[in-house]
């Protein structure tokens, strides 16, 4: 798809996402570019955004699954089943670190991918439903914002996920001199200190 076209939010597609799920709060009928949109879920974590591109791109989440599933077989994906655009649980929805790797591997070699998932943060233009609003990307290896303890100059993008049962997943790129690296990790559980808080983030 050409990512400046204008994508709508419709109500359906919306309210498929539960209420407690992280979202970049798009409103129905909201009207955006679809390069805000990838920005909304590669660097928000927006999972109402991940839904509406599914829906633009193939006209419902079923058949934009069908086609994920598809072009997973075709770069080699053994070991996988997707049932949404987004990963929220489903049962029958599954993959394996090995398979996202080589899903990673293939995607990063698009430039405005690889763009996207290296920026620290990005500013929505106002909408028209929404103002202005900024996002900020939770994997704390390419940005000191929230913390700078993970941060690594050699990461160069990546995405987080969180489980149903709460452990913490990482697909992240990197590059040492010559050589681009990947790196999957899944199910990896938070470390809590003696008061409760977090003393390590699972993932990083």
């Amino acid at each position: 798809a050409d990512v400046t076209e204008i994508v709508t939010a419709d109500e359906l597609t919306l309210s498929s996402i539960p209420k407690d799920a992280v979202s970049a709060n798009i409103q129905v009928e909201e009207k955006m570019p679809l390069l805000d949109l990838l920005y909304c879920m590669l660097v928000g974590s927006g999972n109402d955004a991940a839904a509406v591109v599914a829906v633009h791109m193939d006209g419902s989440i079923k058949k934009f699954a069908e086609r994920m599933n598809a072009f997973a077989v075709s770069v080699g994906c053994t070991n996988s089943n997707f049932t949404n655009p987004h990963g929220l649980h489903d049962e029958d929805q599954y993959t394996t670190a090995r398979d996202i790797a080589k899903i990673l591997s293939h995607a990063i070699r698009n430039e405005t991918f690889a763009k996207i998932i290296g920026s620290k943060d990005y500013v929505v233009p106002a909408t028209n439903k929404k103002g202005e609003r900024t996002l900020t990307t939770n994997n704390y290896l390419i940005s000191r914002s929230v913390m700078s303890l993970y941060y690594d100059p050699r990461v160069t993008g990546g995405r987080t996920g969180v489980s149903n049962n709460g452990a913490r997943c990482l697909a992240a790129t990197a590059k040492q001199g010559s050589m681009h690296l990947i790196s999957v990790v899944m199910g990896c559980k938070n470390v809590y200190g003696s008061g409760g808080s977090i003393s390590t983030f699972g993932g990083f």
